[in-house]
């Protein structure tokens, strides 16, 4: 037998308490970044692929809401959106949060083929001129945002790579699980490290 029984990722009650992950980044990367940790993300008007038109109100999770920005020509989006999807969509919709892709200029059927290979159920949005994102950060593709109730940023990363998925993680826990005077102190605290 082993030694050490290996505790599943889902076994959140064998997990010590969560902390929100604090937000840091060079100089350079976070001149980048228009919107930051204790902004409002601004509201969009963008069309899904059937053409529907939604606001962020229409998309955004009763508790908590991820955005993810992404493009097809980057090696890495397939993987984050597979995992925003297992790991995020289909754990925690039924506690409030929601997930919500939105692609920069590309077509809609490179839209369709990568969502269809990373299996994707969660709203995907269209931002074909990169009008929106360029509300948001001035480039670095892709990026996550967590935010809120009223569309306030609680974290975010410039990039998707396994220290985001386990800092997306941990923050998403954190806010679901501290109460809300104490995870508002604390996602204040872990404003954006130059």
């Amino acid at each position: 037998p082993a030694a050490n029984p290996v505790i599943p990722l889902d076994a959140e009650e064998a997990l010590p308490d969560p902390v929100m992950p604090e937000v840091i980044m060079t100089e350079t990367h976070a001149a980048t970044c228009l919107v930051k940790v204790g902004d409002e993300m601004p509201d969009f008007s963008l069309e899904d692929l059937e053409g529907n038109k939604l606001t962020l109100g229409d998309v955004a999770g009763e508790n908590l809401t991820v955005i993810f920005f992404w493009n097809a020509k980057h090696i890495i989006t397939r993987n984050a959106l597979e995992d925003l999807q297992y790991d995020v969509w289909d754990v925690r919709q039924g506690q409030g949060v929601n997930v919500v892709g939105i692609d920069v200029r590309d077509t809609p059927d490179e839209v369709r083929e990568m969502l269809e290979a990373a299996e994707v159920q969660f709203t995907t949005l269209l931002d074909p001129g990169g009008e929106y994102f360029a509300q948001v950060a001035t480039g670095l593709l892709p990026r996550v945002y967590l935010l809120g109730p009223g569309r306030k940023v609680r974290w975010f990363d410039l990039e998707y790579s396994h220290s985001t998925r386990r800092q997306l993680l941990e923050a998403i826990r954190f806010l679901l699980e501290t109460p809300s005077d104490a995870a508002s102190s604390a996602a204040t605290e872990g404003d954006t490290n130059p």
